[in-house]
């Protein structure tokens, strides 16, 4: 959350950066690879006077770790924010409201491994088209007893 909407498109325009930096360092061993960042709160009702939220910014944050990194204590990513948005100068953020747990998606980097299928000695036989073959072959005989 911030003060002022104003505050928050500042920080929604130029604090992609900052957003980056805190996550990193308070995460331990992650690398940020994308950070989109929204404004909320910030939008009117009719009367003029009246907001469905307080004023804020949203960030959505794409990283990758080599190993499992737990989400960081709101606390610490607040003081991390406010050090990096302050170092550039924009408004510091009144309060981190909260960090929900990341979506995991795990990607393999060892290739899977491949078999070479040994030599068959024996022909392969598809157990249902010998069903089928013996229920022809029923039929046909029961046909030509019936006449």
């Amino acid at each position: 959350e911030v003060s002022t909407c104003v505050e928050a498109d500042k920080i929604w325009k130029n604090g992609t950066s900052a957003f980056q930096s805190a996550l990193t360092k308070s995460m331990k061993g992650v690398t940020v690879t994308k950070t989109e960042l929204s404004k909320v709160g910030c939008r009117r009702l009719n009367d003029g006077n009246r907001r469905l939220a307080n004023p804020g910014v949203k960030a959505d944050f794409t990283y990758t770790a080599t190993t499992s990194v737990a989400k960081p204590a709101a606390a610490i990513f607040e003081v991390n924010l406010k050090t990096e948005l302050a170092a550039e100068g924009l408004p510091a953020t009144t309060k981190v409201t909260s960090l929900t747990d990341p979506v995991v998606l795990v990607a393999s980097t060892t290739p899977a491994a491949t078999t070479t299928p040994a030599a068959a000695t024996t022909p392969l036989i598809d157990a249902a088209m010998g069903a089928q073959a013996t229920f022809l072959s029923l039929v046909i005989l029961s046909v030509g007893i019936s006449w």
